[in-house]
Order: C-alpha cells, then sequence, then structure tokens
C-alpha cells in the first residue's frame, strides 16, 4: 500500500496512547500530585492531594501543568468556563462519569470548552467527561485538542454553531467516545496538521450539511476504525461521513448510515480547487455505506486539476444506496489527472456515474445486489440494523486469507464459519455474523445465556439501551427433529415432538426466521414468525412446519432475535436443526 509509512504512525500512535491510558486508572497512577475538583470534604478519592472548590477548576489545570504526570479528578456537576490544559508529562483529566461532569462555555464569541495540548510522547488525556460548546458562534471549536487523547468523552456541537468543530484535531485519538453535530454545517472532527485515530466511538450528525470526520493536511493519516456514523432516527440530514481533500483517510470495520439525508456522501476522496497540488488517498476496508435518500454518493472519488492525484481502494465491503442514488461518483474533468479506484470483493446495490469523462474502475469478485431488497441481506433495515442477514450473500464472502487482528464494529471477533460448511471466512461489511448455537443447560442449572458484544458506546442517555440478552437451544438429546405432516405444532405427537427453548432477559418482542441449507450456503425461507415473550424461557414445540407449509427433508438454521421496548435490539441467535422422515 502506497500508505503504508503513514497508517504505520497512526497505529504506533494509537499503541503509544493505549499505554497512557493504562496509567491513569484511580489507584495505579505514578502522578506526582493529583488535583481534585468540586468534591465536598470526606467524599473525595483518596488519592487527593490537593482539594479545590468547583470554581477552582482552571487553577487546578494551572497546578497540574506545573508538576509531572499530573491528574485531575473532577466531581459531578456543570462547570461553565474555558479551560485548557498544557500538558508537560501526559497530564490527565478524569470526569466522574460521560453523563455525570460536563464542561461547558456557553458565552458568546471564539473561545473553545475545552483546550488540550500535549507534547509527542506526552499527551493530555481527557477521560470519563461531556464537552459542550453553545451560545451564539460560528466556526469555531468544542474541543481544540493537539497531541491528546479523548476517551470516554461527549463532545456536542450545539445548533448554534455554525461551521463548528466538535473536535478540532492534530496529533490526536478519540477513543469510545460520542460526538453530536447539531450545527448547521459543522464538523464531528477536523483534522489539521498531524495524524488523527478515531476508534470504537459513534459519530452523530443532527444537522444538514454537517460532516463526520475531515481530514485537510496533505501529509496526514485520517484513520476511522470500529466507528459509526449516522443519524439512527433518520429525522436529520447531513452532508458527508468521512471525508479528505488532501491527505490519507483509512476506514476500517466501520458504519456509515446515511438515512434518507438527500445527496449525502459516505467517502470521499476529491480536492474541488482545480489549482491545488495534491496527493489524496483512501481505503475502505470491511465498511458498510447505507442510505435511502435521493442522490446520494456512497463513494465519491476524483480529481479537480493536473496536479492532483486521487486513488482508492475499497475491499470485503458492502455499497447499498439503492437505485435512485450512486454507489460511486467519479469526477475526472478535462485536463485533469485520472483518479483510480479498484474495487475488491464489494457487495453493491446502485449505479455507478462519471462527471465530465467516463471513469475507469477496477473491479474485481464483487458482487451486484442488483434490485434486491436490503432486507434479503441486512437483519432489520428499518431499524437501521445491518448486520448480515442468516443465509445471505454477505456472509463468508469476503477474503479467504484475511487474518483478524481486531473485531467488527461492534467488537465481535472476526473470521467465523457463517454459512456452516466447515470453513471460517471474512463477511462482507462493518458486521461479522456471529453463530452462536447456546450450549445445553445442566440440569439444575437453567439455561445458559451467551456473552453478546455490545458497542462501548451509548449513543442516549438516560434512556434505556442495553440490548436484550436471547439465548435458544435445542431438544435435549441428540436425535434430529421429526417431520409429522401434521397441521399444526400442537397437534404434533407426543413421541415426535421437539422443543426449542427461547430465554430472554427482558420483555421483548421475537422474531424468528429460517433458512435451508442449499450446499454451502443457507437460503431463507420465505416469511418470519414474530410474537411477545415475557423475561424468562419459554419452550415453543416445533414439528418441521413453517408458516401453513411442512418443509422438505433437510437441515436448517432457526434464527432468533430479539427487541425491547426502547428499541433495543439483541445479537441474532441460531440454530442449526435437521429434519429427519418420521419413524415408522
Amino acid at each position: 500500500m502506497a500508505h503504508s509509512k503513514r497508517t504505520n504512525r497512526t497505529i504506533a500512535m494509537s499503541i503509544a496512547a493505549l499505554a497512557v491510558l493504562a496509567v491513569a486508572a484511580p489507584g495505579a497512577s505514578a502522578a506526582s500530585t493529583v488535583e481534585c475538583v468540586g468534591f465536598a470534604p470526606g467524599a473525595a478519592p483518596a488519592d487527593c492531594t490537593t482539594l479545590h472548590d468547583a470554581s477552582a477548576l482552571q487553577a487546578a489545570l494551572l497546578a497540574a501543568k506545573d508538576a509531572d504526570a499530573d491528574i485531575v479528578r473532577i466531581a459531578p456537576g456543570t462547570y461553565d468556563g474555558s479551560f485548557s490544559a498544557v500538558g508537560n508529562a501526559s497530564d490527565r483529566i478524569v470526569g466522574s462519569g460521560i453523563d455525570q461532569t460536563l464542561l461547558r462555555n456557553a458565552t458568546p464569541g471564539g473561545s473553545t470548552a475545552l483546550t488540550l495540548l500535549g507534547a509527542a510522547g506526552q499527551e493530555v488525556v481527557a477521560s470519563e467527561l461531556s464537552v459542550e460548546r453553545t451560545g451564539a458562534t460560528s466556526t469555531h471549536f468544542t474541543v481544540d485538542a493537539t497531541y491528546a487523547i479523548l476517551d470516554h468523552v461527549r463532545v456536542r456541537v450545539n445548533a448554534g454553531m455554525e461551521q463548528g468543530r466538535g473536535v478540532q484535531a492534530a496529533n490526536a485519538i478519540m477513543s469510545h467516545s460520542i460526538i453530536e453535530t447539531a450545527g448547521t454545517a459543522s464538523h464531528g472532527v477536523y483534522a489539521s496538521n498531524g495524524d488523527v485515530l478515531v476508534e470504537d466511538s459513534t459519530i452523530i450528525p443532527l444537522a444538514p450539511s454537517s460532516v463526520g470526520v475531515y481530514l485537510s493536511s496533505v501529509s496526514n493519516t485520517a484513520t476511522v476504525r470500529r466507528t459509526r456514523i449516522g443519524d439512527p432516527t433518520g429525522a436529520n440530514a447531513f452532508g458527508l461521513g468521512i471525508g479528505t481533500d488532501g491527505g490519507h483517510i483509512l476506514v476500517e470495520d466501520s458504519l456509515i448510515d446515511l438515512g434518507a439525508s438527500v445527496g449525502a456522501t459516505g467517502v470521499s476522496a476529491y480536492n474541488s480547487n482545480a489549482g491545488s497540488a495534491t496527493a489524496i488517498a483512501g481505503d475502505v476496508l470491511r465498511t458498510t455505506v447505507v442510505g435511502t435518500g435521493s442522490n446520494q454518493r456512497a463513494i465519491r472519488v476524483g480529481t479537480a486539476g493536473p496536479a492532483q492525484m486521487t486513488t482508492m481502494q475499497i475491499s470485503d465491503s458492502v455499497i447499498d444506496v439503492g437505485a435512485s442514488a450512486y454507489a460511486v461518483e467519479c469526477r475526472w474533468p478535462m485536463g485533469g489527472s485520472t483518479p483510480t479506484l479498484a474495487m475488491t470483493r464489494v457487495a453493491i446495490a446502485g449505479t455507478f456515474t462519471s462527471w465530465f469523462q467516463p471513469c475507469v474502475f477496477t473491479t474485481t469478485d464483487n458482487i451486484d445486489l442488483g434490485a434486491t431488497a436490503p432486507t434479503t441481506r441486512f437483519v432489520d433495515p428499518v431499524l437501521h440494523d445491518y448486520r448480515p442477514l442468516p443465509g445471505g450473500v454477505l456472509i463468508d464472502a469476503g477474503d479467504a486469507t484475511f487474518v483478524a487482528t481486531t473485531g467488527d464494529v461492534l467488537g465481535a471477533a472476526r473470521v467465523v464459519d457463517g454459512d456452516d460448511d466447515g470453513v471460517a471466512r471474512l463477511d462482507l461489511g462493518a458486521y461479522e455474523f456471529a453463530v452462536v448455537t447456546a450450549p445445553e443447560p445442566v440440569t439444575g442449572t437453567g439455561p445458559v445465556t451467551p456473552v453478546i458484544p455490545v458497542n462501548p458506546v451509548t449513543p442516549e442517555t438516560p434512556q434505556d439501551t442495553i440490548r436484550p440478552t436471547l439465548s435458544v437451544a435445542g431438544p435435549t438429546n441428540a436425535l434430529p427433529f421429526l417431520r409429522t405432516g401434521k397441521l399444526a405444532f400442537a397437534f404434533a405427537k407426543a413421541r415426535e415432538r421437539r422443543a426449542i427453548r427461547l430465554t430472554v432477559s427482558e420483555d421483548s418482542a421475537v422474531t424468528i426466521t429460517v433458512a435451508r441449507k442449499f450446499g454451502r450456503k443457507y437460503v431463507i425461507v420465505k416469511g418470519r414468525q414474530a410474537m411477545q415473550l415475557k423475561a424468562g424461557t419459554r419452550r415453543i414445540g416445533w414439528a418441521g412446519k413453517w408458516q401453513g407449509a411442512v418443509l422438505p427433508i433437510g437441515t436448517y438454521r432457526i434464527t432468533v432475535v430479539a427487541q425491547d421496548a426502547a428499541g433495543n435490539i439483541s445479537a441474532p441467535r441460531s440454530l442449526v436443526l435437521r429434519l429427519a422422515p418420521a419413524a415408522k
């Protein structure tokens, strides 16, 4: 890859950041001092060196600047003002929780809410707090982060900040964080003059023309990894998920959900200034770009002048924007240099378009989704659940040689045998299908509930965002299910009847789908069954009949998904069963 040096530099920065965070935990620090702000006497953490009133937060930050490797701990509450932390030895600012400690600047004007200024190898770390910039202001920042790390932080660009920036970043990392952009044409993360890494985070564009992550630095790389960008409600138009007008963007294991935003773009590598001499590059790996709005562009690549060079590689990904939008838009004017785009093992729904001159795309082993409905490949696109549907074309269709070093967008393990053919292979897109057959409970202990990976970021609070847990188990012996040919489940003979046991952690609406195995693939059987289940275990008798018809002899996968009253959806749980002829 032409940009391996930049990519490796970003990875090295991530490793160094983990080392910084590893010593930031209470009780494990080698800090010279621990400045504690806003705690009542007797209620302060045990490691506090100095107690400060709530009004003295900036004074505590200045005190930390004067010592080595200091920590500033902040009590729950709202702290108004413009705060800055200039570190000289990996100083750390630790709130009491993302929903407990809020730093807010409500003063009109150009000042930020929080400025973090560290140095190479001495990054300033902020964690477990929220930061907001309110008031009538524009083109300014909520957080200005240089050689800094934001870990478990919520940043909000409020409605008054037109063209504002949530995080103005240079040599910075955002991890396990939430960034909301409510200002028109605002940016969640704007990267300039240094490498930037956004990982395990959620960016929610909440205003027209707003942008998730943007890089404008010719010699640097912005890496977006295991991150979700989009407005799940679909109520707000936004402009761009990830883009660059100079530099290298690397997108891995991420979801960009354009929703119904008209004219929105997923990933863009393009500079409209014909006079600029820039090298622009993009790598989109194991990523899902979806949308339902008209005139959308999942991918935009192009050049505007002869001195520009733009390249993009997309692999093991899903582009699904439908027939009324563009999977790829290429812009190549007369006299401009030729942009290049290579697509390998990409599932595509959408058209290709070129401006000015026809572009040539290199395509290898791609899947044309054609006019098939998203419901044939995603668990529930209506609810913005873009996990691969059991038995669908996205499962085990990726790189057969891929060796996983990281998880999918939810943190789940990559590369499993999703189609039950005995060979584990990468799935296409941001999500890896989890094949889970729950083990039989030991007598007297009750059913076993598998551990379900969840995104470490909670989009909204205090609403319920906890997913229901679900397990599914089959018969208590090794006999196959016996097809009876009877009219209904309840009428099967007792000796031929088998039970599926479903266990849910809370009251949920449960949806069941059935897929039949043909060779290496499972094909969905038409229809689905829905039922309401109370928390606990329910036995469902099943004798090989589905949607009023007797199923043929063969192997089937039963897949179950639970959704609670708040709309949270469990990970799918599956059970593979074999239907055999009834005993005579």
